[in-house]
C-alpha cells in the first residue's frame, strides 16, 4: 500500500484521497501536470465515477459521506455515473444519487461539470480512461494499478 500525508495536498486531491481512503483503505491518485481544478473558485467538486459495480458503489457512498467524516470546505458533488449500458447507468444514478447517467466515458470526461474522475471499471479499461482524463486536465483516482503491466503502469504515472 502507498501512503502520503494528505494534510499537504491541494484541496481537490485531498477530498478525493480522503473519500477513497474512507471507501477502500488504499488509493492511487494521478494528477495532470497543469491542474485546472485548483484554478477554480469553488466550494464543491464535481465527481464522475466510471463503473457502477462494487467499487463504484463504495466510492459513491464515500463521496456522499465525506463531509460528515472529514472537516473540509470542498464538498464532493456526485455529477455523473458511467456504466456499460445506458440502462445500468440509470439504475446506478438513481441508487447512488448522481445527477446524470451515461454509458459513454468520453462524454463524461468532456463534461465541464465534472472536475475529477474516479475509475472503478474493470482493470483492463483503466489505462485509456486515465490517460484521456489526465489529457483533459482532470485529476484521476484509479485503484489496482499493481495488477497491470509495469510499462503500462509507468506510462500512466
Amino acid at each position: 500500500m502507498f501512503s502520503k500525508n494528505i494534510e499537504n495536498l491541494p484541496d481537490s486531491m485531498s477530498i478525493l484521497t480522503k473519500s477513497a481512503t474512507f471507501a477502500t483503505g488504499c488509493i492511487i491518485f494521478l494528477q495532470p501536470v497543469a491542474n485546472s481544478v485548483e484554478s477554480r473558485d469553488m466550494s464543491d467538486i464535481g465527481i464522475g465515477i466510471i463503473g457502477g459495480g462494487y467499487m463504484g458503489k463504495a466510492h459513491s457512498v464515500a463521496f456522499a459521506s465525506v463531509a460528515s467524516v472529514f472537516n473540509t470546505e470542498l464538498r464532493p458533488r456526485l455529477v455523473t455515473i458511467c456504466a456499460s449500458t445506458p440502462e445500468s447507468a440509470e439504475i446506478y444514478r438513481k441508487a447512488y444519487g448522481f445527477e446524470k447517467a451515461t454509458s459513454n466515458w468520453h462524454e463524461m470526461i468532456a463534461d465541464t461539470d465534472i472536475q475529477a474522475i474516479v475509475i472503478a471499471s474493470p482493470q483492463a479499461t483503466h489505462h485509456d480512461i486515465a490517460l484521456a482524463a489526465l489529457a483533459a486536465g482532470k485529476p484521476v483516482l484509479c485503484l489496482s494499478l499493481i495488477h497491470i503491466s509495469e510499462p503500462t503502469r509507468l506510462g500512466m504515472i
